[in-house]
């Protein structure tokens, strides 16, 4: 009965580690489609991202370490982070935010012209 519990237990953290590890990446494409869609700043994060950036400077830093304190480092990412069902409350979360916040700031302003009105008319913003 023991091992049952054992197993039940170890089949329920692997699904909450891809889940929490799918969800992660789909807030990462969630927050990189916003930024290409919403902003004009796609480039500039793309940027940081690639590899002249802080992707370059994160594999520098992990090469540095030593290979025991790279293990220990995954082995506290994949039990404090993937493995934690407050991560799956988190990343739930944060997908909600990620797609309910961007839609707070699209609108469309309506413009006509009057009939009878001659005179040509601007709009700022």
């Amino acid at each position: 009965m023991a091992e049952n519990r054992g197993r039940g237990s170890a089949k329920v953290s692997t699904r909450i580690y891809f889940i929490n590890l799918a969800l992660i990446v789909l807030l990462g494409v969630l927050a990189c489609g916003w930024l290409l869609y919403y902003s004009d700043w796609f480039e500039v994060v793309g940027g940081l991202l690639a590899l002249g950036g802080a992707f370059t400077w994160l594999a520098f830093v992990l090469k540095v370490l030593r290979e025991d304190r790279i293990h220990e480092l995954q082995a506290w990412i994949e039990t404090n982070v993937l493995g934690q069902n407050k991560m799956l409350i988190v990343s739930l979360l944060l997908l909600l935010f990620v797609i309910l916040v961007p839609s707070l700031f699209v609108g469309t302003i309506q413009n006509r012209l009057i009939s009878g009105a001659c005179r040509s008319r601007s709009v700022r913003l």
